[in-house]
């Protein structure tokens, strides 16, 4: 009832003003003569004037007013994180499942803040924190995804090699600097965007014409999102002085319109989630890279 009354009171605002208003010149005005039509025409503008106010609250603060709706989802989705952070033996299959609740209540309450469908995804470093060294070329594995995009990936599979996507990269290059995250809300505006996923779902047409060039590569544009958040899922600063303890993967958050993500609110939202998912994330990672599994007898791919 709250949210029926707060959406139609700006209107009633609207009518009982015009009313008002109206009643008020038809007293002393009269069209035929020529102060009747300028405040005909003041009435008009004043119409026009209270309409762009009623916008501009609209936009300006129904927004806001959704972050008050999540809270109790942001709730649920740190005692998922506390559930299995506190259980001391869970197996790699629970923490994926678990990971899979968090993504999938992500994904709606942020698809509740932006009025847009809003997709989730963990993905995780490949290999053990102890191996890691300049010279090692790394890449990450999809962990999971919501429900609602986790077909996106079926019968494409590609590698996910770091210095194959901006984000990743960009995320890890910067590391230890003010930087929380690899922030677009104009993907297809984003020259130099490199993307693994081109390799499976094709290039955007390229102009070297600015101004049109973007244009026409939003138009041909092919990834499903065209605005994302990638959050790194790193150690506390504590944590992170030990050489086991280091960037375990990262939380993604995508879009298919533009402009979709506000870097006030969401940015703290999506990295405050990632931070929490640090400590599970890691332990499925110890866990499924582990010197005795298969897995942990592997290799990873060395630069040339």
């Amino acid at each position: 009832m709250k949210r029926i009354w707060s959406a139609i009171e700006p209107l009633l605002v609207f009518v009982a003003s015009v009313v008002t208003i109206g009643f008020a010149w038809h007293q002393c005005a009269d069209i035929t003569s020529p102060e009747g039509r300028y405040i005909l025409i003041a009435f008009l503008l004043l119409i026009v004037f209270l309409l762009l106010v009623i916008g501009s609250r609209e936009f300006r603060y129904s927004r806001k007013s959704r972050y008050a709706e999540i809270v109790s989802s942001l709730n649920q989705i740190f005692f998922d994180i506390q559930a299995i952070a506190s259980k001391p033996n869970a197996t790699t299959e629970e923490i994926r499942l678990t990971c899979i609740s968090v993504v999938n209540t992500l994904g709606n309450l942020l698809s509740l803040i932006t009025a847009t469908h809003v997709s989730a995804c963990v993905k995780v470093m490949e290999g053990r924190a102890g191996q890691r060294s300049p010279t090692t070329r790394w890449k990450v594995l999809t962990l999971c995804r919501d429900d609602l995009s986790r077909d996106r990936e079926r019968g494409r599979a590609v590698d996910l090699w770091i210095d194959q996507n901006t984000a990743f990269e960009e995320v890890l290059t910067a590391a230890g600097t003010p930087l929380k995250c690899f922030f677009a809300n104009y993907l297809p505006w984003l020259r130099g965007y490199k993307n693994s996923s081109f390799e499976v779902y094709g290039l955007p047409s390229e102009l070297p014409l600015p101004m049109i060039g973007d244009v026409i590569r939003n138009i041909t544009w092919t990834l499903p999102y065209r605005s994302t958040i990638v959050a790194p899922i790193i150690p506390s600063p504590q944590q992170a002085t030990s050489q086991e303890h280091a960037l375990s993967g990262y939380l993604c958050v995508d879009s298919r319109s533009l402009g979709v993500f506000r870097r006030r609110f969401d940015i703290d939202v999506v990295t405050g989630v990632a931070n929490c998912l640090y400590d599970v994330v890691h332990r499925y990672c110890v866990q499924t890279w582990a010197p005795g599994t298969a897995l942990g007898r592997g290799e990873v791919e060395e630069r040339t």
